[in-house]
């Protein structure tokens, strides 16, 4: 704020120099949801948590993990992302004549079991 001469908040945030910082992209994981939290890490908070305790594994290739890794979980969403396209169209029609149907759908009724998110080693 010294550099626009210590106005008031509310001109500080309407001037037009005031701008947002752009962010480091997205975590490098297919699945991914959120955006990487630094330009060294190429990774989420959460994926980076993950990758530590996969890379305990004996013959973890990170690579594949970056594939095959789920997406972090977020309350009442469902996440395709890193599926391929014809099984997120198929997986959305089914969905949609579900509904069509009268069922209802509850999104913790899509998800799959939790597990630790190590890929397997090949």
């Amino acid at each position: 704020m010294q550099a626009l001469g210590g106005i008031q908040m509310s001109a500080f945030l309407a001037h037009p120099q005031v701008v947002g910082l752009a962010g480091f992209g997205p975590c490098l994981v297919a699945a991914r949801y959120l955006d990487r939290v630094g330009r060294q890490r190429p990774y989420c908070k959460a994926h980076i948590e993950r990758l530590r305790i996969c890379r305990e594994k004996d013959g973890f290739d990170e690579a594949a993990w970056r594939l095959t890794d789920k997406a972090i979980c977020s309350t009442r969403e469902v996440s395709l992302r890193g599926l391929p396209d014809r099984l997120v169209v198929e997986c959305l029609y089914a969905l949609s004549s579900r509904v069509d149907n009268g069922f209802k759908l509850r999104p913790e009724c899509l998800r799959a079991p939790s597990t630790t998110g190590c890929a397997p080693t090949r």
